[in-house]
């Protein structure tokens, strides 16, 4: 499981990764005057009113993910990054 800080603003903000087979339990105190929103893989989010209790635990049945027969992940990272491309400067 990684848990991922959506608008880090400092450096040591990183990914916290945990053991999968674990599970997380996030306490929002009651006496929280914000409301914070959860959000999964960047979708939809959830507002998450003060007292609530979130947990989150790896699925036991696994996902299949569906590509067509001529995806390859490392291209779309090459196009998408632009990797071996010239660097072009402005002036």
């Amino acid at each position: 499981i990684v848990m991922v800080p959506m608008f880090p603003h400092t450096l040591t903000l990183r990914p916290l990764v945990i053991e999968g087979n674990r599970c997380i339990t996030i306490v929002i105190t009651p006496n929280n005057t914000a409301v914070p929103r959860l959000t999964c893989d960047g979708q939809a989010f959830i507002s998450t009113p003060p007292g609530s209790h979130i947990t989150i635990c790896k699925k036991s049945q696994p996902l299949n993910l569906i590509h067509p027969s001529d995806y390859n992940y490392y291209d779309s990272l090459r196009s998408k990054l632009h990797w071996g491309h010239k660097l072009h400067y402005r002036e």
